[in-house]
Parts: C-alpha cells; structure tokens; sequence
C-alpha cells in the first residue's frame, strides 16, 4: 500500500510545504520511507509503479521552487536510483506506460516549454515553446501509447471544458476526442491495462 504525506511547517516568511511516500508491507507490518529525506522536499508523485511492484518511478525535489527529478525506488527494500536529472523550467514529468519517462513541462519565463524523447532516446528534446500570450487554453495532463509517439492530452483549448484527446508528440497535434462532455471537465484517465 502507497501512502503519501503532506507536511506543512510555519517558518517567518510564512509556509514552508513538503511531502513524503511510504509503503506499507501488509504482511510484514510495517511503513518504509520512499525517496530522499530532506527537510522541504516534495516526493510524493508517482509516475510509475511496475506491473509486478518491485519498483515504482518517483518526482523528487528540495523545496517547492526547484525543479524536480525522477528517481526510481526499489519498492522490496527502499534503495534510489536516479533516472532524470532535474532540467531547468521542467516542473512536471510524464512516463509512458512501461515506465520510460518521455516528457517534462514547465515554463521558462512566460513560455510553455515542452521537452520530450521517442522510445530508447537518452536526450530530451525541446518540441514545443509558446508563448503564454499566444496559448489557446491550459494542459493539463498528457498520457503515452508504450513503445510509441501517440498518447493523449487533457486540454481546454478546444471547446473552453477540459476534455482528452488523441495527441501526437511528434507534430504536436490534437487529434479526434476520446472523452469530452459538454457538462463536466476531465480531471484524469485511468487505464487497467
């Protein structure tokens, strides 16, 4: 069992907030601390856990303002092992879903900046950087075909409600919807396989 831990600390300036993960061994009983230790960092967001949960991909960084990292977590006995570095203006990672990390977002002034690598690529590459002025509508979360270039994206840019819709990484293209409403937006999608 994953368990995630939110951690608020008053310091003069005001909040100081952090997050930790643990996981909780049924059988043995006990809670075992994922990640690093540091005062402030944030290290709760999971990318990744694989299919047979002997390990899981984990966002990690210092304090609310730094960029964050991947580190995978060794789930039998807690051991880290670093898989991206921190890259500047990247504040948000995506895995595909044999758990190869393909894409980090941020913003690097008053630009969207998207970084992304095919399968098996060891460099990201910048494939997208607009300017906030020019961006039609927020994204708000993407999604990878394993093995491929497609995924999805959840966006408000085309009809002002969040909604998911086929995305090619390559072209950046939005392609036919997979799930809109026109009552609702879309938080997330959950696949089972």
């Amino acid at each position: 069992v994953l368990l995630s831990m939110g951690l608020v600390k008053r310091v003069p300036s005001g909040e100081s907030r952090g997050s930790r993960l643990f996981a909780y061994d049924l059988a043995k009983d006990e809670f075992r601390l994922l990640g690093t230790v540091g005062g402030r960092s944030i290290g709760d967001e999971v990318l990744y856990v694989a299919p047979d949960a002997s390990y899981l991909l984990l966002t990690q960084s210092w304090h609310q303002l730094a960029r964050p990292g991947v580190i995978r977590v060794t789930l039998e006995d807690g051991s880290i092992e670093p898989v991206v570095k921190p890259i500047s203006g990247v504040r948000k990672w995506f895995a595909d879903r044999s758990g190869e990390v393909r894409l980090g977002v941020g913003y690097d002034g008053l630009n969207l900046r998207m970084r992304y690598r095919d399968p098996g690529e060891e460099k990201f590459r910048v494939i997208s950087n607009i300017s906030l002025d020019k961006l039609q509508g927020d994204f708000d979360g993407f999604g990878f075909t394993e093995g491929d270039h497609r995924g999805y994206v959840i966006t408000n840019s085309l009809t002002g409600r969040y909604a998911a819709y086929h995305y090619d990484f390559r072209t950046q293209e939005i392609g036919e919807p997979i799930f809109e409403s026109t009552a609702v937006d879309l938080e997330r999608l959950l696949f089972d396989e």
